[in-house]
């Protein structure tokens, strides 16, 4: 459908629609803007099963989203980190930071950040106006990366 291709095509970086079906749980027509990724899978799917999935040694990255489920989450308890081939970043709800080339062509030393509320499209980069909340961004980021790589050395 031509109207799909171009939201999943569209501007916005890592945001894209999801859709959850399950009829004795979710209310139909339910809407969430929380962000959310597959790395809530895991957390989700082990909780439901009774494996509490985030009190292992290993770090786990997303987030139980049965809460989402039962429309009793509103804002993300912990930020989303994301990483793909030139491209790093952190989404901590209203707020999403990232280093690197969204089209993926080539990695640049430029962070950018942007107010997800006020623009969705991410055409405005607040870097210089928001250091400090950029810094603080950064430093989570950092924390999640060094949590991946030490899980890494682990299972070598």
């Amino acid at each position: 459908h031509p109207e799909m291709v171009e939201v999943l095509e569209g501007p916005g970086g890592i945001r894209v629609p999801a859709v959850i079906e399950w009829p004795t749980r979710i209310k139909p027509g339910s809407h969430s803007d929380v962000p959310v990724g597959t790395v809530g899978l895991l957390p989700a799917i082990g909780s439901l099963v009774g494996a509490s999935v985030l009190k292992t040694r290993v770090p786990v990255d997303g987030i139980d989203l049965q809460p989402l489920f039962d429309d009793q989450m509103t804002e993300r308890p912990k930020p989303l980190p994301f990483s793909w081939t030139k491209s790093v970043g952190l989404v901590d709800n209203r707020y999403k930071i990232c280093l690197g080339d969204p089209d993926n062509k080539k990695l640049t030393d430029q962070w950018r950040l942007f107010d997800l509320r006020e623009d969705p499209e991410e055409a405005h980069n607040l870097a210089a106006q928001r250091p400090e909340l950029l810094a603080e961004m950064q430093q989570q980021l950092e924390q999640w990366m060094e949590s991946t790589k030490a899980t890494a050395r682990k299972k070598k």
